[in-house]
């Protein structure tokens, strides 16, 4: 949490600021996987191509899970407290525009989530 001060009007205010955790190593078979607040985004890359319904086939698999507790470390296996969650399908094109196959990628700036 940062403790804001506007030295002019003399208001304090706080502003909590979730920092994004790297889950990587604990899924061997994604490209990324991080979480941030009870949020957790991955990228897989699929054995086979899957077809959109936009009749686009593709090839990766974005995964989103809402979960029970807060991602707070790499060890806390806070992804395993899935609610729920939902997955949507990318292209390489795609993924690579918005930023999200970058090795430094916070996947939650490129999904534009939160």
């Amino acid at each position: 949490m940062t403790l804001l001060v506007n030295e002019s009007s003399k208001e304090v205010s706080t502003e909590i600021t979730m920092q994004v955790i790297n889950y990587s190593e604990s899924f061997n078979d994604s490209i990324n996987a991080q979480g941030k607040g009870t949020n957790f985004l991955s990228i897989t890359k699929s054995p086979f191509p899957i077809g959109r319904a936009d009749g686009k086939r593709v090839s990766y698999i974005v995964n989103y899970r809402w979960l029970s507790q807060e991602c707070r470390n790499e060890n806390d296996q806070a992804w395993a407290c899935t609610q729920g969650q939902e997955h949507t399908y990318w292209s390489k094109k795609e993924l690579i525009e918005i930023g999200a196959l970058k090795d430094d990628a916070n996947l939650f700036e490129c999904f534009n989530l939160f």
